[in-house]
Order: C-alpha cells, then structure tokens, then sequence
C-alpha cells in the first residue's frame, strides 16, 4: 500500500500485497517516494487513486470501485493510511465483490489487480491490513541515488515522447541533490527542463537542483546570483579563480557566498 504524505518523519517505505479474497499489491514509504508508472503496454490501464479529505471520501469511492476487477486494468489506492473506518471498509466490501463476479476465472485464480500505498503500514485500517500479504521497503530517492537518472529520463521521455539527452553537468547536479520530495520532485524538475530543450544542461535546472543537499531561502536576487554561481560551478574544468572572474568578485567573495548559499564544490 502506498501513502500521502504526513507531517510525522517518513517510515521506511514498504509494499504489500493482499491475499485473498481480494489479492493485492500495496506499497508503503515515505512522502512521495513512489510514484506508480508503466511502460506504455496498448490495452491495459493503471487508474491511480488519491485518498481525499474524510468529507469526500463516499464520492470518491463511487467514482472509482466500478473498476475494480474489470479486464486490463490496474487500481492504486494512494494513501490508505489516512482512510477513515468506514471507508475502509467499504473499500474492502467492493473489492470482494469485484472479485466475485470477475468473468471467466476460476474462483481459486481469481486476483484482483489493485494496490495501495501506505507511509505506514500500522495505520491503514485493520479491515485492508488483513489483505495485505507482501510488503516490499521503497526509500527515499536520496538514499537509492543510483535510480535518479534512470527515472530522470524516463521522466524527460513522457515529456516530450522521445529520447531527451542529459549533460554530463546536469547528470552530476541531479544525482547529488537531496530531492527532498522525492519522485514527485524530481519529475517536476525534469519535466520542466525537458519542455525548454532536446538536451537538459544545469541552465535548464532550478539553483535549489544546483546547490547539492539543500539550500536556505532566499529572495529573487539572491536566487539569480545562487543559481549563476551553482551553473558555473558545475561546469567541468573551470577553476574557482575562473568562475571568480567570471563573476567579477574575488575568490574569498566566491567562498563566502558559496556557503552563503548552501553551494557544494570539489575545486
């Protein structure tokens, strides 16, 4: 089961899986950590699910139950953790119910397509718990590094349909940034830099990217010179005496400002 996010510090991120009489997979972790997606397959669907707030959750479910069990389509309930009782055990009624009726499957072979997200698992309603038969850990992106790029052009390719390249600076900004947003962030950020050019350099990244870990707030003029600073910085062989005159200030000025502004650099 998958969650939405809570003020509390994220869990270590898990996926479930149901057994019967309504199988399904759930994934759980921390503050968008996951984000459900698929290679384009012609005849099958992924419908994704946000739990709202507790007053439209009666809505909500009619809006989306009738697909459960129907052919060539997938449902992940995103947040199931913040389910109220009742709706949970709604949700539970229907999906048994789909499963029932599926056509033409056996009733032992008949495994509902469906998942959910949980920050924590603890907190989903015992109702949907009881389903849960598998669940697999998904942490934050800041400590699976390795996957950045990998989703960085996977995301760049739904933007714009085709390959999108990615410069060497732009591949070492976004994999030493922090994305304390996680997946959701760092699709934002690519899908940003992928609309402005068929190859995604630092200029096409926001200074927070730029900057590594984090970085404090600042205003707009301060932003402009963080984001100058951070793009002349991750350009390869430049010097801290080049990117000082480039900027007209002294080195002791760069140095100062670099921490100023939460800035990383190797030189």
């Amino acid at each position: 089961m998958e969650a939405r996010p809570s003020p509390r510090p994220p869990a270590p991120s898990r996926t479930a899986r149901s057994s019967p009489p309504s199988a399904s997979p759930a994934r759980a972790g921390p503050p968008s950590s996951r984000r459900p997606f698929r290679r384009a397959r012609p005849r099958d669907r992924i419908l994704s699910a946000a739990v709202p707030a507790p007053e439209d959750v009666e809505r909500w479910l009619s809006l989306w139950t009738p697909e459960l069990g129907k052919e060539h389509t997938a449902v992940i309930v995103e947040g199931a953790d913040s389910l109220p009782a009742w709706g949970a055990q709604t949700l539970h009624d229907r999906a048994v119910a789909a499963r029932t009726t599926m056509p033409d499957t056996p009733a032992a072979q008949r495994v509902l397509p469906w998942a959910a997200t949980a920050e924590r698992l603890d907190e989903v309603p015992l109702v949907l718990r009881a389903l849960v038969d598998t669940v697999v850990e998904v942490p934050s992106l800041r400590d699976r590094p390795a996957d950045v790029l990998p989703l960085a052009r996977y995301a760049a390719h739904n933007t714009r349909a085709r390959e999108v390249g990615f410069t060497p600076a732009a591949e070492r900004a976004l994999t030493t940034y922090g994305w304390p947003g996680n997946v959701d962030e760092l699709f934002a950020v690519v899908h940003d830099a992928a609309m402005r050019s068929d190859t995604v350099d630092v200029r096409h990244l926001p200074g927070r990217v730029l900057g590594g870990a984090s970085a404090p707030t600042v205003g707009r003029i301060e932003q402009f010179e963080r984001e100058e600073i951070a793009r002349l910085l991750a350009q390869p062989g430049k010097t801290m005496k080049d990117v000082a005159a480039e900027l007209g200030m002294s080195r002791a000025t760069l140095y100062r400002k670099i921490s100023q502004y939460g800035l990383s650099s190797t030189r």
